[in-house]
């Protein structure tokens, strides 16, 4: 996997009929597109099952009932077995996430209001991407943007979707070194306070629930590993 995010991608299964869906990288899928069984890595060991045959949904039909300035609502019908059913679906741009850490094993944290949970949040720093945007080129104008820090180093630790089971949302999370201080320019809407926490404190944090942001706790995980040894 390069460090623009781009992976080769590795599909099984049937061919099936689904609407054209433009990918972040550009790519249009067509209408005949091969359905994604199986992620790289290490064998899954299979401990229990729903009975009978396993039976992948047929996409039926697909149609846009709603668009905002960032999401669209998606009202899919799909085919499982004898049976028709319908799936609501979040359509999301897709998003990057950056563990940036400093010399002195710091991470750089960003506390913002979030109107949905009606809370300030500390997270690490994330933004969506804009059309046509490579995710390397987006975690790099964020990080900027929202913290004011530049990177020298840049490493794609992986891709992760926050909430499969109903949103598109696919986050390329980066691990960012080799940090030089700058001046942070947030939109105007953005309201953030940046903090340096020691890599030690993340544990704690966690454990006292002052850090409950999903994708920063997977982010922070992926970069624990790529620290190892260092």
């Amino acid at each position: 996997m390069g460090v623009d995010g781009r992976a080769p991608r590795r599909w099984g299964g049937d061919e099936i009929r689904i609407p054209p869906v433009r990918s972040v990288e550009g790519e249009v899928y067509g209408t005949n597109v091969k359905i994604q069984r199986h992620l790289p890595g290490a064998p899954v060991k299979v401990v229990g099952s729903s009975p009978g045959p396993v039976l992948n949904p047929i996409p039926v039909s697909s149609r846009s009932v709603f668009r905002g300035n960032l999401l669209e609502l998606r009202l899919d019908r799909v085919r499982v077995g004898k049976k028709t059913r319908q799936r609501e679906v979040v359509v999301h741009p897709g998003a990057v996430a950056i563990v940036a850490v400093t010399d002195d094993r710091e991470i750089v944290l960003v506390r913002q209001y979030r109107h949905a949970v009606a809370a300030r949040l500390y997270e690490i720093p994330a933004g969506t991407l804009e059309r046509d945007e490579r995710p390397l080129h987006c975690a790099q104008r964020e990080l900027g943007e929202e913290t004011g820090y530049q990177a020298e180093h840049w490493e794609l630790l992986g891709e992760i979707y926050t909430s499969p089971g109903f949103c598109t949302e696919r986050i390329w999370v980066y691990l960012a070194r080799g940090l030089r201080a700058g001046t942070a320019a947030p939109d105007d809407d953005e309201d953030l306070q940046v903090r340096l926490l020691p890599w030690t404190e993340i544990r704690p944090w966690v454990r006292e629930g002052r850090l409950v942001d999903g994708k920063s706790l997977a982010a922070i995980l992926m970069a624990g590993w790529a620290l190892e040894g260092t």
